[in-house]
């Protein structure tokens, strides 16, 4: 079972406070007295109830045990899309940028989540789009495989935990 949204930036900050992940998402800038947001139209001031994003599949990974849970499997994924029948992905207002959890669109659209599903060469799965994603592409069957050292604008994590 996957957590009910993906996780967002103050979710992030406590893990971090707390010596979760031990760096700050590539799209964190520190900004003296806090963190501010880098977007694709500049720094802007942090939106703590947005999903994370800039994140690696470690990261990702440290994040979810600090949680008391573990990136799912993208099959676990997919069983939580089809339960998701009329969830529609996430049109970003302007073109980018992510909305706040749990506001609707969390699983699709949102930012692409990590699994713990490999390909033969190593790199890791990610499934459901994103807000740079075409809105075409993001849904059920949007899939996107990096290395795991990637942190991406548009990357996140949804927690699972076994029933």
């Amino acid at each position: 079972m996957l957590d009910a949204t993906p996780a967002t930036n103050a979710d992030w900050l406590e893990s971090m406070m707390d010596r979760g992940p031990v760096a700050p998402p590539s799209t964190w800038v520190s900004a003296g007295d806090g963190w501010r947001l880098r977007t694709l139209a500049g720094d802007v001031p942090m939106a703590w109830d947005h999903p994370v994003e800039g994140i690696g599949a470690a990261e990702a990974g440290a994040f979810a045990a600090w949680r008391g849970g573990r990136l799912p499997t993208e099959e676990e994924w997919e069983a939580e899309a089809r339960a998701a029948a009329d969830e529609r992905p996430w049109t970003a207002p302007e073109g980018y940028g992510t909305s706040p959890a749990g506001q609707g669109h969390d699983l699709f659209g949102q930012v692409w989540a990590w699994t713990t599903s490999r390909c033969e060469d190593g790199r890791r799965v990610l499934r459901g789009g994103s807000w740079a994603s075409q809105r075409e592409t993001a849904g059920r069957e949007a899939r996107l495989v990096l290395a795991p050292s990637s942190r991406l604008m548009a990357t996140g994590v949804r927690v699972a935990r076994s029933l």
